[in-house]
C-alpha cells in the first residue's frame, strides 16, 4: 500500500490523516490505563512513557485537549469496576466537539 493510498483511505473512512489516528489511540489506551490505576498506585510518567510519549508536557497538552482535563485528573479519581461498555467504547473519545479531534462533521 502506497502512502497515498493509506492517506486516502484514512480521511475517507476515519475522516483524519494515519497520524492523527495513531496519536489519538495511544491517547485512548493511555486513558483507559490511568482511568482503571488505583490512585496513588502508578508511576505518571512511567505509565505515559509505556504509551510512547517521551515528553509529559506534550502528552499533558494533546491530552488536555482531547479529553477535557488533566492526565492526573483521571489518575487521582478511582478506577471504574464493572464496565460493560469499556471495550466497546476502547477507541470511542467522549468530547463536546468531535470536529476538535479531527472527525469531519457528519461522522462518529
Amino acid at each position: 500500500m502506497t502512502e497515498w493510498t493509506l492517506r486516502s483511505c484514512c480521511a475517507e473512512f476515519l475522516g483524519m490523516s494515519p497520524t492523527r489516528y495513531v496519536l489519538l489511540r495511544r491517547l485512548s489506551r493511555a486513558r483507559v490505563a490511568l482511568r482503571d490505576t488505583v490512585p496513588g498506585g502508578a508511576n505518571l510518567v512511567e505509565l505515559v512513557r509505556g504509551f510512547g510519549f517521551a515528553e509529559l508536557g506534550r502528552f499533558e497538552a494533546a491530552y488536555l485537549a482531547a479529553f477535557g482535563e488533566p492526565p492526573l485528573t483521571t489518575l487521582q479519581r478511582a478506577p471504574e469496576r464493572g464496565s460493560s461498555t469499556r471495550k466497546i467504547r476502547y477507541f470511542c473519545i467522549a468530547a463536546s466537539e468531535p470536529r476538535s479531534l479531527g472527525f469531519k462533521s457528519g461522522r462518529a
